[in-house]
């Protein structure tokens, strides 16, 4: 992180990441000590099968993609045909919105599409001993535990790409987050990124991709791949490697809990912890 200036508001701020942080080192402490006592058992919740073939597969993709492209071009016609109905940065803003929700309405129609194709081989999740608050209170432990991983990556693979002589720009909703000063920019970028971009996306590489390879291909694979696609969305060099370090603990988690609950509410705290730094003024 580069530190700004140590005003009194930015020591507040570093105070609760502090907090937060020691918090996150506990978790994975707390979590450590676990495993080693429940070693020899299955610790895996039974989150169903996606026993798709390819093809039906690729159908569900591709419904993926044009829902979320078709949304986001809908938008952007829109913004268009009446420019000064918003400012330029709450229609990217509002093109973002229109990508997560097509993203969601394409999973949907997939999941639904291949359902009916496949009904005697799509299983769904078992009912998890999780609580709907339980399974809250566990995404939020997630999160926590998560930080001091997803900083550790940030730093090396930040530091990595300085020493080859790479650019460590910020997405651009960073910025614009950063510039931001109209309240309903700001209640909208919050919408996007805690409400729909966690659903979605967990609902795309969790759910979807997540289980269709855990049966397919060897354990190591399945985690990463749909990290990686899911690091790989945000185009973003220099939040790659955090991303898909972040991709790789939700999968787990959700495999183990047999929640979806779980990681949707980690991945919600965790856009929302950084909408928080950034609005703070901490370059992250």
């Amino acid at each position: 992180m580069d530190l700004p200036e140590p005003t009194p508001r930015f020591l507040a701020v570093l105070a609760v990441e502090v907090v937060l942080y020691l918090g996150g080192i506990a978790s994975l402490i707390a979590w450590w000590k676990q495993r080693r006592i429940a070693v020899g058992t299955e610790a895996r919740a039974d989150i169903g099968t996606l026993n798709l073939a390819l093809s039906d597969l690729l159908l569900a993709a591709f419904t993926i993609v044009v829902g979320a492209l078709l949304l986001q071009s809908a938008v952007g016609a829109l913004a268009q045909v009446i420019p000064a109905a918003l400012s330029p940065e709450a229609w990217m803003v509002a093109q973002g919105c229109g990508f997560q929700l097509g993203l969601l309405s394409g999973a949907l129609l997939g999941h639904r599409l291949a359902a009916v194709s496949n009904r005697d081989r799509v299983t769904s999740p078992s009912r998890s001993s999780l609580s709907i608050p339980q399974a809250c209170a566990a995404g939020a432990l997630l999160f926590l535990a998560s930080l001091p991983l997803i900083l550790t990556a940030a730093l090396a693979w930040k530091a990595a790409l300085r020493a080859v002589g790479l650019p460590t720009d910020q997405q651009d909703m960073v910025d614009l987050v950063r510039n931001a000063d109209a309240p309903g920019l700001l209640a909208l970028i919050a919408v996007l990124a805690v409400a729909l971009a966690p659903v979605a996306e967990e609902l795309v590489f969790r759910a979807g991709l997540f289980r269709y390879l855990r049966t397919r291909v060897p354990r190591a694979v399945s985690l990463v791949a749909p990290a990686l696609l899911f690091a790989a969305l945000h185009a973003n060099l220099v939040a790659f490697v955090p991303l898909a370090v972040f991709g790789v603990l939700l999968a787990l988690a959700y495999e183990q809990s047999g929640r979806l609950v779980v990681p949707v509410v980690a991945h919600a705290l965790f856009n929302l912890h950084t909408l928080a730094l950034v609005l703070s003024g901490v370059e992250i």
